[in-house]
């Protein structure tokens, strides 16, 4: 100590100070640590419920129809799902409209599993775009999670038909299948001959078989007796048509040599 005073020129109480500034120092560096460590966690923490929350989205799903869709896109099961839409939903079409029968919608969804989707059908999109009704609907979301936690208090959800304007419809749709049962309507009414039902055209499989093997076979007779004459294309012919005919196989020549015995025994 008293080198170190002779070295830099400090008393005691001089040194003193200088050790408490420095555990001050120490102090101040370890909480700020500790402050950013703490916030590290935290956010940590916040990510991992956010991962394994639940997440109920309600949307519009628009083809040729148009559907209210709610589907849970978290991981965990959602529970005490309700909905407040507002102005309530109205439809071209004359009631009732499903969803005012809906216990789903009227006291809510009791629990909504990962990936669950419930749909209600409102109407077709044209005839709602063209229609006089309201575009736009404001949906306040509440839901709980696992541990009946409000995940969503009043949740504001908007959702507006106008985005929809000028939009392509999806390339098949009901209309393209309602196209597609008249073409085969219209094909099925060919395949009559001007009166109820359709015309059936019976074929003789063993007649067609025998025109296609003719043309061949009388080539090959006219090929046999060009290579080995006339009597070996007869003889040719005729083996053929034995094969063919089954005449004089040698099951059928027995079958016919037994039923001359039990004549003859008679």
């Amino acid at each position: 100590m008293l080198l170190a005073m002779d070295v830099f020129g400090l008393t005691m109480e001089q040194w003193t100070a200088v050790g408490a500034v420095a555990m001050a120092v120490q102090a101040v560096v370890l909480t700020v640590t500790l402050i950013a460590v703490w916030r590290q966690v935290r956010e940590a923490r916040r990510l991992r419920e956010d991962q394994h929350r639940p997440f109920v989205s309600v949307d519009l799903d628009v083809g040729w129809l148009l559907y209210l869709s709610v589907r849970n896109v978290g991981h965990t099961m959602a529970h005490n799902v309700r909905l407040r839409i507002e102005p309530p939903l109205t439809s071209t079409r004359p009631r009732p409209w499903s969803w005012e029968e809906s216990t789903l919608l009227i006291d809510g969804i009791p629990s909504l599993a990962p990936g669950r989707q419930y749909r209600w059908y409102l109407d077709p999109t044209e005839e709602r775009l063209g229609s006089d009704l309201p575009m736009r609907y404001d949906v306040y979301l509440d839901y709980e999670d696992n541990r009946r936690r409000p995940v969503a208090r009043n949740e504001h959800i908007v959702l507006d038909l106008n985005a929809f304007l000028g939009q392509e419809y999806p390339e098949k749709g009901l209309p393209d299948v309602v196209r597609e049962i008249r073409k085969v309507g219209t094909e099925l009414g060919k395949w009559t001959d001007g009166t109820r039902g359709l015309l059936v055209h019976a074929v003789d499989r063993q007649t067609m078989e025998n025109r296609r093997y003719r043309p061949r076979r009388i080539a090959q007779f006219h090929e046999t007796r060009a290579r080995k004459g006339t009597a070996s294309a007869v003889r040719e012919w005729f083996d053929d048509w034995q094969d063919r005919s089954g005449w004089y196989r040698r099951d059928k020549v027995e079958e016919r040599l037994q039923r001359r015995r039990r004549r003859r025994s008679r």
